[in-house]
């Protein structure tokens, strides 16, 4: 995640999954921008197997910044975005939860809208997944 995007990150996580900001200020080691840089990060700390996601919002956002939840993605965005999806797969060897569920809200409560976009974004990421 680019440096200037971690507390909007931070706050997305926080409001999707419930967790509180001042749990993931404490226990995110944010010293990462990249996703094998992530694995790398929580690698250092874990003992246990771990199955991590990319999530389609922080996707998103690393590659339109801080209007991703506002407009569609530009051709040259979602390059962008299957770049990444490919890389960490290239990485992790797991997945992405790809979900598209309509309920998913930003940090402010509105809707998402990478999730209200024509499938454009999510397919990109999947047809990069099954390459």
């Amino acid at each position: 995640m680019k440096p200037e995007a971690r507390e909007k990150l931070a706050g997305m996580l926080s409001y999707v999954e419930a967790i509180p900001m001042d749990v993931l200020q404490a226990g995110v080691p944010w010293n990462w921008e990249t996703f094998p840089q992530y694995m790398s990060a929580i690698g250092q700390r874990l003992g246990v197997n771990v199955g991590t996601f990319v999530g389609h919002s922080a996707v998103r956002l690393y590659a339109m910044g801080e209007d991703c939840s506002e407009r569609d993605a530009t051709d040259a965005e979602l390059e962008i975005m299957r770049r990444l999806v490919r890389e960490s797969l290239d990485s992790s060897k797991r997945g992405s939860p790809g979900g598209g569920a309509s309920t998913w809200r930003t940090s402010r409560r509105r809707r998402s809208r990478g999730f209200a976009q024509s499938r454009s974004a999510t397919l990109a990421a999947s047809s990069t997944a099954s390459r």
